[in-house]
C-alpha cells in the first residue's frame, strides 16, 4: 500500500481508491476460527455474556466448561434460527466493521488527499452496507439483466436501499451490456457467464447502454458508473463482449456513439440547470 500511495499522493487526476474488489460477505458467520478471530469471537461472548459460561450455556443450551472450551471444540451454529445462531450472526457484523475501520484507517493514513470508496460489493451483496458508512461512498459492482430498458424496477429499489442504509453515495463500479452478435457466444459448449445478460445486437447493446447511462444519472445518489471494460476478452480462458473495443482494437462504434450523445445529453442538462450560479449558459 505504501508503494503504490507514493504514485498517486497528491496527484490532482487521482480520483480516489476503490478499498477492495468483490470480497465476499456470504455466510461469514460460518468462518470465525482462524486464530485471531477466534481470540475476538471469545472475546465478543464473555462481554455478552457478562463472563458468566452458564448464561451461555442456557441461552445456547450446551455444556461448555468455559469460553476457551467454545474456541477449541469450534461448534458450528445450526442452520435454524437460534440463539447460538443469532450470536454468530452478530459477531459476523463485527469481523466486517473492523475489516472496514481498519482498510480505510490505512488508506487515508497512507493517502489523505483523495476520496476512498468501499469495497466494490457484488449486487445484492447488502447484509453489512451500513458497515462502510465511513467511506466517501459505497461502490456496487451492477451487471443487469436485460430483460427490460434501462434500469428495472427491483434493481433501482436494490440501489436504493444501499443508499438508504448506508447513508452514503453510490458509485457503479463495473457494469456493461453484451451482445450475441459479437461472435463471441457461438460456441454453445462453452459460454461466459455474461450469456445470459446478453442482447441480440450492437444495436441494441447500444440503446441498451445509453438508456443505464442516463438512468444512473437521474438518481441523484449516484455519483458515477464505471463501464467495465475496454477491450473485449477473446482467448482461450474467456469470450465475451464487455468491451468498447474490440480484441484486436477495432471500436464498436455504435456502443461509443450512443454513450457519447448520452453523456452529451446530460452535459447540457447540467449547462442549463435554472438553479446554477446566474449568468450560467
Amino acid at each position: 500500500m505504501q508503494e503504490i500511495a507514493k504514485l498517486v499522493r497528491g496527484k490532482p487526476w487521482h480520483a480516489g481508491w476503490f478499498a477492495d474488489n468483490e470480497i465476499s460477505h456470504r455466510d461469514l458467520h460460518r468462518y470465525v476460527y482462524s486464530r485471531h478471530c477466534a481470540e475476538a469471537l471469545r472475546a465478543f461472548l464473555e462481554q455478552r455474556y457478562d463472563r458468566e459460561i452458564e448464561e451461555l450455556n442456557r441461552a445456547w443450551e450446551t455444556d461448555f466448561e468455559s469460553f476457551d472450551a467454545i474456541v477449541a471444540q469450534r461448534p458450528e451454529p445450526p442452520g435454524r434460527e437460534c440463539t447460538m445462531s443469532g450470536d454468530f450472526r452478530l459477531f459476523a457484523r463485527e469481523i466486517v466493521k473492523k475489516y472496514a475501520e481498519v482498510t480505510l484507517g490505512i488508506i487515508r493514513e497512507e493517502d489523505p488527499d483523495h476520496l476512498v470508496f468501499s469495497p466494490r460489493l457484488m449486487f445484492g451483496d447488502t447484509e453489512y452496507v451500513d458497515l462502510y458508512s465511513s467511506y466517501d461512498a459505497v461502490a456496487v459492482n451492477y451487471y443487469p439483466s436485460n430483460d427490460e430498458p434501462g434500469l428495472s424496477g427491483q434493481a433501482e429499489s436494490i440501489l436504493r436501499y444501499i443508499h438508504e442504509r448506508s447513508g452514503r453515495p453510490l458509485i457503479i463500479g463495473e457494469w456493461s451490456i453484451p451482445a450475441v452478435d459479437s461472435g463471441l457466444y457461438n460456441d454453445p459448449e462453452d459460454l461466459d457467464w455474461s450469456w445470459p445478460q446478453t442482447v441480440p445486437t450492437q444495436t441494441d447493446r447500444a440503446r441498451q447502454a445509453a438508456c443505464l447511462t442516463l438512468d444512473f444519472y437521474n438518481l441523484p445518489f449516484i455519483i458515477g458508473a464505471h463501464w467495465f471494460i475496454w477491450y473485449d476478452f477473446d482467448s482461450e480462458d474467456r469470450r465475451a463482449n464487455r468491451g468498447l473495443f474490440k480484441a484486436d482494437g477495432e471500436p464498436w462504434v455504435e456502443v461509443i456513439d450512443a454513450l457519447a450523445k448520452a453523456h452529451d445529453r446530460i452535459g447540457h442538462t447540467v449547462l442549463a440547470d435554472p438553479y446554477g450560479p446566474k449568468g450560467a449558459p
